[in-house]
């Protein structure tokens, strides 16, 4: 989704990679989608609109916020810390916390630690 909307909003062409990895991912995510045992529409929807939102936003932080900082890390830092501060207030309006306070025997070492290392980039 990056590579056509990058072009159809700015008529910037994408390498044959970044192609490659767009829809790599989308396979993925299809892929689990299609291998959920409790799927719901709502959370397939949740998820489409995430990625949606994500392109987008980092399209425009690439577009107008290149002139400032040219430092991709530093904007990778700016993203994942606004995520950070937006992600609690949305799993409160969701009411994600009792879900998340049931389950939170699984929330060990093991967990957090394969969760740093697959999100890491």
């Amino acid at each position: 989704m990056d590579s056509r909307s990058s072009y159809l909003l700015f008529g910037e062409k994408s390498s044959l990679r970044t192609v490659l990895s767009c829809f790599s991912v989308v396979i993925g995510y299809i892929a689990g989608v299609d291998g959920e045992i409790n799927f719901s529409l709502r959370g397939t929807l949740f998820g489409v609109g995430a990625s949606a939102v994500g392109t987008f936003y980092t399209i425009y932080l690439k577009r107008y916020l290149s002139g400032v900082v040219d430092n991709s890390y530093l904007l990778s830092f700016y993203t994942n810390f606004n995520s950070c501060l937006i992600l609690p207030f949305l799993s409160l309006l969701n009411g994600e916390f009792p879900i998340i306070w049931e389950h939170r025997s699984e929330l060990d070492f093991r967990f957090f630690f394969w969760i740093f290392v697959c999100e890491s980039n």
